[in-house]
């Protein structure tokens, strides 16, 4: 067993400990005496992130992307970094890893302002894997597990309360997305917006059918099965599509499905909800 071995084993305890910043010193003993070894890097960057130190772990993602050129995590989580450092910097703020990639595009075309400018904002699953993310928009009431109140589908607000409900890389994780869907409308106002942000099958998964490469992903998206949810989990002309697109920016299709993908690789959906006409559709009920 080498040194660095050992050294980046007990890391490892002490990262599952929650002892991030022992486990740092560990992790920079075990890289002096194995420079070369990306699981050692791959840690290290991983516990710069969650302390903060985003300028470090850029330059560890970019040592890891410099040792394996076609391994595309690597770069994927290095341009991460530097979107943190930009938005931190910037903004003076914190995201997710999916919602920072194209934040700054969304800001740029308008999009938050178009659909997030209501002062009742709830991000739901906002932190993702960083317990340090805010949601996606300074005025937003984040919601995630250990609010409370919230069990992963019921939401602890009123109906018709909210201007907007945001949700990024949430709904794949789920296990009843049509129950989350209705959740969602339910507290929205009429003249309201839910706005989803899922991963694109065809993009991230790049595979026909389930199992996911995630772990934790149990469903798969493209628009046409995304929009089947909602269509499948509400109540007819009590919602309308505002907006339904393939967020591809900076994605580099040049890397094969074996690698993780670089970029963007999301679907966006945006749906408003309408008071209902007084009418109802004609034939039988499906």
């Amino acid at each position: 067993m080498t040194l660095a071995f050992d050294l980046h084993r007990q890391a490892q305890t002490l990262l599952r400990d929650g002892a991030t910043e022992p486990a740092l010193a560990l992790l920079a003993q075990a890289h002096a005496a194995d420079p070369q070894s990306i699981a050692i890097l791959l840690d290290m960057a991983a516990a710069q992130q969650t302390l903060g130190r985003i300028a470090d772990a850029a330059e560890s993602w970019r040592r890891c992307a410099e040792l394996q050129p076609g391994n595309g995590y690597a770069r994927e989580l290095h341009t991460q970094a530097l979107m943190d450092q930009w938005l931190r910097a910037l903004h003076g703020r914190r995201l997710g890893r999916e919602a920072s990639k194209s934040y700054a595009a969304k800001v740029y075309s308008g999009f938050f302002r178009t659909w997030l400018s209501g002062p009742r904002v709830l991000d739901i699953g906002y932190r993702g894997a960083y317990g340090e993310a805010q949601p996606i928009v300074p005025h937003a009431v984040g919601v995630d597990l250990g609010y409370p109140g919230y069990d992963g589908v019921h939401l602890p607000f009123g109906d018709d309360s909210q201007d907007a409900v945001y949700s990024s890389h949430c709904l794949e994780h789920v296990v009843d997305p049509a129950a989350v869907v209705r959740e969602w409308l339910r507290v929205v106002r009429i003249g309201g917006y839910v706005v989803t942000v899922v991963p694109h099958q065809y993009l991230y998964e790049r595979r026909a059918a389930l199992p996911s490469a995630h772990p934790d992903h149990r469903h798969l998206f493209t628009p046409s099965t995304l929009l089947g949810v909602f269509e499948a989990a509400l109540v007819p002309n009590t919602w309308r599509v505002r907006h339904l697109a393939d967020n591809d920016l900076f994605y580099d299709y040049a890397i094969d499905p074996g690698q993780h993908p670089v970029g963007c690789y999301e679907i966006e959906l945006v749906i408003e909800k309408i008071t209902p006409p007084t009418w109802e559709l004609a034939g039988p009920h499906v």
